[in-house]
């Protein structure tokens, strides 16, 4: 098929639900396609085998995903993508670390990620090898706000803390 669209939704029994969907499609000579997606899902906290409820596991989910292909001339497609995804709910910082001072303190977190790509194809003709030279960006950004009424991690009540991590580089394969 040339064009499409799909659409989803659901719910979850720890009063969740998600909704999105997808479109696609492709010109007549295949010269060009691209794909497009979004999906938002919300989640309240969790319910274990055991019945118990699991405290700050609820969520609020956003993602989406766009991607485009462009068969310039025969031999050379242009390629160009976007992922990107945004989390927020409250967390532990440290759920994992039992007994480690402040790892048992709710905290709002927001994450926030970007990916974008680009790259150009050389299919080889014979004569010259192909190749593929790709370039991406990635950014990600998380902060988490002491929410207690306790220091954590010798930080005030209210201190939000946050990483940021950035990513770029190439490849040629």
């Amino acid at each position: 098929r040339n064009f499409g669209a799909v659409a989803l939704g659901g719910a979850e029994p720890d009063d969740g639900w998600e909704g999105g969907g997808a479109v696609y499609g492709r010109t007549a000579d295949d010269s060009a396609d691209f794909l497009a997606y979004l999906k938002r899902r919300d989640t309240s906290d969790y319910e274990a085998g055991n019945g118990e409820v699991q405290s700050n596991t609820a969520s609020e989910q956003t993602s989406g995903l766009v991607k485009g292909n462009w068969r310039v001339a025969p031999l050379h497609q242009l390629s160009i993508g976007w992922l990107g995804l945004k989390d927020e709910g409250v967390r532990y910082p440290r759920p994992h670390m039992i007994g480690f001072p402040g790892s048992d303190v709710p905290m709002p977190q927001k994450l926030d990620q970007s990916t974008w790509n680009a790259a150009w194809r050389y299919d080889g003709d014979g004569r010259l090898p192909g190749f593929e030279l790709e370039a991406f960006y990635d950014d990600v950004k998380n902060e988490r706000t002491n929410g207690g009424a306790v220091p954590v991690f010798g930080k005030p009540p209210g201190y939000t803390f946050g990483e940021r991590l950035e990513t770029a580089g190439a490849n040629l394969l």
